[in-house]
């Protein structure tokens, strides 16, 4: 399968409940953020390349969903809902 598609094992994305599993992965690792209104996650360096590979590995955990090499980039990863907006539409272009 080419790295260009996610891969989602056993998982489907069902809405605001998914949400909030992604925010409490995030929470977990910064607690002192608020995750449902901050929107600037790697621009105003409060997550770091560690932190954005420890959530990679969380949504493959969680959601069964592989992130490509390729789809990470600051925008991506620059919000809760950024994140989830990637995991849901594949790949944000």
């Amino acid at each position: 399968m080419p790295d260009t598609m996610f891969l989602t094992a056993h998982y489907t994305l069902k809405g605001r409940n998914d949400l909030e599993k992604l925010i409490k992965l995030l929470t977990e690792m910064h607690p002192d953020i608020d995750f449902n209104t901050e929107t600037g996650l790697v621009k105003n360096h409060i997550l770091n390349s560690f932190d954005i590979i420890s959530i990679v590995m969380g949504i493959r955990d969680i959601y069964g969903v592989k992130i490509p090499g390729r789809c990470i980039t600051p925008e991506n990863f620059d919000s809760a809902e950024s994140i989830f907006n990637m995991i849901k539409n594949g790949e944000k272009r």
